[in-house]
């Protein structure tokens, strides 16, 4: 390998290093099939601490100036008072646990509603229920709008309850409700733009240059001894 295919691969590895923190796999949601354009998704919620969201599309969402409500029937919570105030493209955020809400490891059920049309199943953007629900229920409402089928997922027994990679999140199966907790405020990785990559390059030959002047400078010195 050259010095300078040597050196466009090193910069590549700094440039991707240096952003990996911020960084996390992409949750990558299947389509329910419903039609409903949320771009917002429920995908990890750890109860009595928070509720983790997803951004899915290729834009930011401002949850300030959002819509989007929350409900563990029948207590309901506003998503632009719970502390982010917006998602960017392709990212996570972690919402504050509301205060009304009961929810436990046994059992529970949250609902993120595009809007306040509580009774309305054209206003469910997303559906999750685990074990004995300890309160009120929407599940039915859910069903009615595509967004759940079947029986609610297990109890938590690792303190959380995840939505899977590729899940369209309508039944239990799409839920592993086995893991620790794991809370997210990143985005996924990205593949250098263009222009990111005229830097890199330009960069590796100022470095290639750089090199040969100082080669060219010690070989003229060591000539003139």
């Amino acid at each position: 390998m050259d010095r300078g295919m040597s050196s466009i691969l090193t910069i590549a590895f700094l440039w991707s290093a240096s952003s990996a923190a911020a960084q996390c796999v992409d949750l990558a949601p299947a389509d329910d099939g419903t039609g409903v354009s949320i771009g917002l998704v429920i995908s990890e919620i750890d109860p009595g601490n928070y509720i983790e969201v997803y951004n899915f599309t290729s834009s930011n969402i401002d949850l300030a100036a959002s819509t989007f409500q929350l409900c563990s029937p029948f207590s309901y919570a506003s998503v632009a008072g719970l502390g982010v105030t917006d998602v960017p493209a392709k990212s996570y955020a972690t919402l504050s646990w509301p205060a009304a809400f009961t929810d436990g490891d046994a059992g529970g059920e949250v609902i993120l509603y595009l809007n306040g049309s509580f009774g309305s199943a054209a206003s469910v953007a997303d559906f999750v229920c685990w074990g004995v629900n300890p309160h009120g229920t929407r599940k039915a409402l859910a069903e009615s709008a595509s967004k759940w089928s079947g029986s609610c997922a297990a109890a938590l027994t690792g303190g959380a309850i995840h939505r899977t990679i590729g899940a369209d999140g309508t039944t239990a199966a799409a839920y592993d409700t086995a893991s620790a907790p794991s809370p997210l405020n990143c985005s996924v990785p990205s593949i250098p733009t263009m222009g990111e990559w005229s830097l890199m390059v330009l960069a590796t030959l100022l470095l290639v240059a750089g090199g040969f002047i100082v080669r060219r400078r010690t070989a003229h010195v060591a000539a003139s001894f």
